[in-house]
């Protein structure tokens, strides 16, 4: 099982001003989900499914997690 594959851009820090963050993965990825609250996305039902770049406007901790499949989810859909 692999996972946790995923980057963001910009890298994670402290920032005076609003960022659009961009999410990647290395193949054979499928899909990348993410939180905003700073729990681990490994619930998928806690978990948002990455579609497009995120807009982060206030104080949060983001946390992604990238998985081949929807099988490789450790706590189910």
């Amino acid at each position: 099982l692999k996972k946790d594959r995923s980057e963001a851009s910009p890298a994670g820090g402290i920032y005076s001003s609003a960022q659009t963050v961009t999410l990647t993965c290395t193949p054979p990825c499928t899909k990348i989900y993410y939180t905003l609250d700073g729990t681990r996305p490994n619930d998928i039902n806690n978990a948002i499914l990455y579609t497009a770049p995120i807009r982060i406007e206030n104080d949060v901790t983001l946390k992604a997690i990238a998985i081949e499949s929807e099988n490789d989810y450790p706590y189910g859909r």
